[in-house]
């Protein structure tokens, strides 16, 4: 049978298998790797034929770009037994509804094929509903939104140098999540997915616009980062497709910040991308969001005429819009949710309500994101989900009655989060796993106190939660995906190692400067290879003196 797997050179999911005695790559398109998660495998299982060779029917599991033809690959694979599906009952009927709703990307022909093998080798039951010839759908069926629409298209000479001699580009796709359509990120170089937080898959201005030769890439997109001054302004809404009429808070805004300005690809929206700093606290709010980092924009260089046609610098008027216009009903920050300390990580019980939870929440990128039901960055929906309850797990101590309700509050939320998987159901299962990551990966968080008392750096010791005010003596490189940062701190009293972990669950907001000075609260000392070492997590805070 095949196995599941992912390249770590890749961010895409990919079945490794073996065709006619020759071993096979095929690339998993991401509705089908969903798939694979929402039938219960992970990387590194075997999946069997009775799954992949409908997927390869279907055209989600394919060599492109290795070259070996569907029809080709279909026929090295022998014919299955019905009698011997390797599906329970649950299976069977997810794959035959991710088969269901893939009836409108076939042809007439590919949907015969695909009901044949159906009725021939498999039990389950025959789709319905045959696809429309394409002069039947000419007639009746209503157009697919386009992905670039046809009077918003880029204009690659107005769009302005700065960016262009910035080697920070993606390209971008359509996918449709949950009836919607998503931007994906997409690395010009191969195709594969892009992360904003891996310049590996960035790519300079002309390889990127190469890419835009592919008939996936719809797009362009640029990755504002820490290292540049870049910022950008995204004005959702807030102008007439048809007319170009721009709303009264657009032509406010683009007034104050008075920077290069474009349309965005549907035509509906707004970018104003300035040099300048976003303030802390809330980024996004009523249409109009703000960033610096850690997100990419579409570009389409369809300059607003009535805009300067370079970036402008505008620190002072970025901060105005975003006391104007985005921080305006925000609440002071709450204190962070700390477990009781009476709590127990099998049964937790915390006075921290929902409210705060959320309000927390808030402070974080990421929270922020997968609140909203944003999965880009994620190979699946379902790792999003997980994400989202990592977080909850840290925030509430374990408590699963409150993740479990929080979570449902999200943008994240499905009906999938119901479903039964044998005694539980997927969110009982997916808050486990959550918490069981927790628990693992740092177990100290449970009954923390609510602030950790100042400490002399002579004065640690391991198993201890310890807020210092230190100097950094040195950063060091470290080989390793699993470090963001490490390095020694200094006091009057003595050194210590510190280690900034990275997680796929949380992004640590820091980056230590040496000879700078810092004050660090609520860091986890422990001791390695004998030697006294700080942890810097998420729940780490962290102000430079």
């Amino acid at each position: 049978m095949p196995k599941f797997y992912a390249y770590q050179s890749k961010s895409g999911g990919y079945i490794q298998t073996t065709i006619d005695a020759a071993p096979q790559t095929l690339q998993v398109a991401p509705s089908a790797e969903e798939l694979f998660f929402e039938l219960g495998f992970e990387y590194g299982d075997y999946i069997p034929r009775d799954v992949t060779k409908p997927l390869i029917m279907l055209g989600v599991l394919a060599t492109k770009p290795h070259g070996r033809p569907k029809q080709e690959l279909l026929a090295g694979i022998p014919q299955l037994a019905v009698d011997y599906c390797e599906l329970d009952d649950d299976q069977r009927q997810t794959l035959r509804g991710y088969l269901q709703r893939r009836v409108a990307d076939l042809t007439t022909s590919e949907y015969e094929r695909l009901n044949e093998f159906l009725n021939e080798e498999s039990p389950l039951e025959p789709l319905t509903q045959q696809p429309e010839s394409p002069l039947e759908a000419a007639d009746d069926r209503p157009p697919e939104p386009p992905e670039t629409p046809p009077d918003v298209e880029i204009d690659l000479s107005a769009i302005p140098t700065t960016l262009r001699d910035r080697d920070q580009w993606l390209c971008w796709r359509t996918e449709k999540r949950d009836d919607k359509l998503t931007k994906v990120p997409v690395s010009p170089h191969d195709g594969d997915f892009g992360k904003v937080n891996d310049a590996s898959t960035w790519a300079s201005f002309e390889v990127a616009v190469d890419a835009l030769t592919r008939n996936e890439i719809a797009g362009l997109g640029f990755v504002f980062t820490e290292s540049d001054t870049i910022a950008g302004v995204d004005l959702d809404d807030m102008r007439d497709p048809e007319t170009g009429r721009l709303s009264d808070r657009a032509k406010e805004i683009i007034d104050r910040l008075e920077s290069y300005t474009e349309v965005s690809p549907s035509g509906t929206g707004l970018h104003v991308l300035v040099h300048g700093f976003v303030p802390d606290g809330r980024s996004r709010n009523d249409g109009i969001e703000l960033y610096d980092s850690g997100r990419f924009f579409t570009v389409t260089g369809q300059q607003l005429p009535e805009a300067p046609s370079e970036i402008k610098v505008r620190h002072d008027a970025l901060a105005g819009v975003h006391e104007s216009y985005v921080a305006r009903d925000e609440e002071p920050e709450p204190t962070p949710p700390q477990p009781s300390e009476e709590s127990e990580i099998s049964a937790p019980e915390t006075d921290v309500s929902e409210a705060e939870i959320i309000e927390y929440g808030q402070r974080k990128e990421k929270f922020r994101r997968l609140w909203d039901g944003d999965t880009s960055g994620y190979q699946s929906h379902s790792e999003a989900d997980l994400a989202m309850c990592v977080l909850l797990a840290y925030y509430t101590g374990d408590d699963r009655r409150l993740m479990d309700s929080v979570f449902r509050q999200s943008g994240l939320m499905r009906s999938k989060w119901d479903e039964q998987r044998g005694d539980q159901t997927y969110g009982e299962l997916t808050i486990d796993e959550a918490i069981r990551i927790v628990d693992t990966y740092d177990p100290h968080l449970h009954g923390m106190d609510a602030a950790a008392p100042e400490a002399e750096i002579a004065r640690l010791e391991p198993e201890q939660n310890a807020t210092i005010e230190a100097t950094v003596e040195s950063v060091k490189s470290v080989p390793t995906d699993a470090i963001e940062q490490a390095g020694e701190f200094k006091d009057d009293t003595g050194q210590i190692r510190f280690v900034v972990w990275a997680s796929d669950y949380w992004d640590p907001d820091v980056e230590f400067t040496k000879g700078a000075t810092y004050r660090v609260a609520d860091a986890w000392v422990t001791e390695y290879q004998g030697q006294r070492q700080v942890q810097i997590n998420e729940h780490t805070a962290i102000e430079e003196n």
